[in-house]
């Protein structure tokens, strides 16, 4: 292991295209978990809870297109690690 480049371009490339899965998977379970909660538990009466639900269904859509952001990406595109 190098001091200063602890990988490879090509694992640089493979790290860099694996973390939007990983984070926006977990993203979605968060966002999952405090909507779940608050329609549990009925709390729509304040409207902090009625905002923390809307940002919620929002991050939920982001989530799942940071989750799919290399997917989409055609297999003959250049520079782009093992686009799918």
């Amino acid at each position: 292991i190098k001091a200063m480049g602890l990988f490879t371009p090509s694992q640089q490339s493979k790290i860099l295209s694996d973390i939007p899965h990983y984070t926006g998977l977990f993203s979605l379970f968060g966002s999952s978990y405090i909507i779940i909660t608050i329609l549990r538990k009925k709390k729509w009466s304040k409207p902090y809870y009625r905002l923390l639900f809307g940002m919620c269904v929002f991050d939920v859509f982001s989530s799942v297109a940071l989750g799919l952001s290399t997917w989409p990406i055609p297999v003959d595109s250049a520079g782009v690690y093992e686009p799918k």
